[in-house]
């Protein structure tokens, strides 16, 4: 393979437009060639890159990498079809919606030698890369409660693809594998999930609320929450440990910078700061109450990780059995909103 990884792109919605092409464009370890969209306005963005077709795309031996940025049905398929032209995959969350489907995809990259590495930047939000070195410090003790929200206010469904059932949209396939994604990366599997997926918007026909409950054998307690019905401020974090807590509003601004036309290549990127707030236990029972500043996430360094591991110098930054896990998560939300019961994930008594 050239040292510079050559790359196609499927798709420049939200996705392929903010997520993908602006960090592919900014790193000099790729060269975007190729987007396969129907968008009139890419031609114009993207000055020296080929708008074709997905096909065409795939039967370019000079393409290297294949990002797939188009809604959830096509995953699975688009991915295979990548593999067995003998590219590798970068592919969007959900990268699948069943275990079986995370299965299939990883014996087709097995056949085929390539690797797919699915998308998962919220491990790379900045209020995240802190939660984590938090808990792992240690200062908030032995936790016992944790949550996530994910704050939106949509009262109306906006109708795009996302909205259509038979896209595989609603707000649980779309927020929820991050929200899960997180979970696993900082506890491991629960021992049981309980969830409800719920529809409130008159009119709209795909989940737009969900609420999962994990339990772990150690006695944490896990809320990952999400109502697109929630116009006001929503705790992104909330952590309670022996000695201490944590409370964090408002989500990771990368994306709204990019929303706003601050690129990866623009000097403002990855500059900004957050604060949380924070409590620990002090000497003689006193408490230590005080703002905690947040470091700027930064997107760049997943990019970067794929092209080590395609390079073969690194892992993958995620890989399909992280997903696997997620799967089995999101699987058990279904069953236990169907049921109305808790699901055992792992067999434990």
């Amino acid at each position: 393979m050239n040292e510079t990884i050559r790359v196609g792109v499927f798709g420049y919605g939200l996705a392929g437009r903010y997520f993908h092409v602006p960090f592919i464009r900014e790193s000099s370890r790729f060269d975007l060639r190729a987007v396969a969209t129907s968008r009139t306005e890419a031609a114009a963005r993207l000055p020296g890159v080929r708008i074709t077709d997905e096909n065409e795309i795939l039967a370019d031996d000079d393409i290297d990498l294949v990002v797939v940025a188009t809604p959830h049905r096509f995953h699975v398929p688009q991915t295979i079809a990548a593999l067995e032209a003998g590219k590798h995959v970068v592919v969007e969350k959900p990268v699948a919606v069943t275990a079986a489907e995370i299965e299939q995809l990883k014996q087709a990259a097995l056949e085929a030698g390539r690797i797919v590495i699915p998308f998962h930047n919220r491990r790379w939000d900045g209020d995240f890369i802190a939660v984590r070195k938090l808990i792992a410090s240690g200062t908030l003790g032995t936790i016992h409660h944790f949550e996530m929200h994910w704050p939106m206010f949509r009262p109306q469904p906006r109708g795009v693809w996302r909205d259509v059932p038979d896209e595989l949209g609603g707000i649980l396939n779309d927020i929820g594998p991050h929200l899960i994604d997180q979970t696993l990366q900082l506890f491991g599997m629960p021992q049981a999930v309980y969830g409800q997926v719920m529809i409130h918007r008159p009119g709209c026909t795909v989940d737009d609320a969900f609420r999962i409950q994990l339990s772990y054998a150690s006695g944490l307690y896990v809320l990952l929450e999400t109502d697109v019905l929630n116009g006001l401020t929503a705790q992104r974090f909330a952590i309670r440990g022996t000695n201490g807590t944590f409370e964090k509003y408002g989500v990771d601004p990368q994306e709204a910078a990019l929303r706003e036309g601050i690129m990866p290549d623009d000097p403002r990127w990855a500059t900004h700061s957050e604060t949380a707030h924070i409590v620990t236990g002090g000497a003689h029972a006193l408490a230590i109450s005080g703002e905690m500043e947040i470091a700027s996430g930064d997107y760049r360094q997943y990019w970067g990780a794929v092209a080590s591991a395609i390079a073969g110098t690194a892992l993958p930054p995620v890989t399909l059995d992280e997903v696997l896990a997620q799967m089995q998560i999101l699987e058990a939300v279904r069953r236990s909103d169907a049921d109305g019961q808790p699901v055992n994930v792992k067999g434990e008594a």
